[in-house]
């Protein structure tokens, strides 16, 4: 579905206590979720969790991306939390609408663990390409049981695709990521990063997209512990104190529809180069993430950011994303 606006809407229901969560049966849950669901008055409803306190294992959902499958329809992936956070059994799963969004199928999981105490490790933050001849591929950020400043950014990269618009989709395949100065310098923990949106076809035709990543501990300019303690008295630790940069992820072969662990990426404002942004307290600390492309009328890359300076920061570039400009306030 091309030129037009789809606003669609998978209902993310965190566990608030609700006095009458004891009393409900079960269809009574679900009718009450349906309720909530169109409270808003979305468009579209893709899916809706069977509880809103994770009764389910169902009721945590984002990273919503939607995009158009090559047969015509609508496709959407996302992240599902089966419990909380903490519990790290989030997994990856894919659904469908043959009828512009007014329908969906039900979630398909792919990959990530299937149910209450599967030993898989997370898989989260998928985000979709599909080729010139059809092929759906699925990329995604694959924990390997450790952790950096939270588990759910921290993994390589694995990757599937689909050769019959979703039916049916191979094993997962690690792609090999650059060691990168932010990275753990033991290389004991992989990478922490996250794909935030679709990548965008640049005007040269390949996919490309940034991504946040965040600076490890061990080489982070803020460890988490006393470096900005004379700055500002009881620092808590959250994402405005973790380190983290902007990088960019150039997919050259896609189109030509090698495995996921052949596909050829090429990074750019990468390592010394990347992004950053200094925090509105603490200028030497860099806080630049969830990076959005979208090309403009004169083909070059615009690109926003989140920060911890109060303001969206932008970048611009000028030649299919290999360079880009300093970022700035928008």
């Amino acid at each position: 579905m091309k030129n037009s606006l789809i606003i669609i809407v998978s209902i993310f229901i965190s566990s608030i206590g609700f006095s009458q969560e004891s009393s409900l049966s079960q269809w009574e849950m679900r009718e009450y979720m349906k309720k909530a669901a169109l409270r808003t008055n979305p468009d579209y409803v893709c899916f809706v969790p069977g509880s809103y306190n994770r009764s389910t294992r169902d009721s945590d959902n984002e990273h919503f991306l939607v995009f158009d499958g090559p047969d015509g329809s609508l496709m959407a992936i996302w992240t599902q939390h089966q419990g909380t956070w903490a519990e790290n059994q989030s997994h990856i799963v894919f659904s469908r609408s043959d009828d512009k969004g007014v329908t969906w199928s039900p979630p398909m999981h792919l990959v990530g663990p299937r149910e209450k105490g599967d030993k898989a490790f997370p898989a989260v933050w998928a985000f979709p390409m599909v080729s010139k001849s059809g092929r759906i591929y699925v990329l995604w950020n694959q924990n390997q049981g450790v952790a950096g400043w939270v588990t759910l950014h921290t993994g390589t990269m694995s990757g599937m695709y689909s050769d019959d618009n979703g039916k049916t989709w191979t094993k997962p395949q690690d792609i090999p990521m650059p060691k990168s100065p932010y990275n753990d310098p033991e290389g004991k923990i992989p990478g922490e990063w996250i794909v935030w949106q679709k990548p965008e076809r640049a005007p040269g035709g390949k996919y490309t997209i940034g991504y946040s990543h965040w600076v490890n501990k061990a080489v982070a300019f803020y460890n988490g512990k006393d470096r900005l303690a004379p700055v500002l008295p009881g620092t808590s630790m959250s994402w405005v104190w973790w380190e983290s940069v902007v990088e960019f992820m150039k997919f050259e072969n896609l189109d030509k529809n090698p495995d996921p662990g052949d596909l050829i990426i090429s990074y750019h404002a990468w390592g010394d180069k990347a992004l950053r942004v200094p925090h509105y307290i603490e200028p030497r600390l860099s806080i630049a993430q969830e990076p959005s492309i979208v090309t403009l009328p004169d083909k070059r890359l615009f690109c926003t950011m989140r920060t911890g300076s109060g303001y969206i920061w932008y970048t611009i570039s000028g030649d299919n994303g290999k360079t880009w400009c300093n970022p700035r306030p928008l």
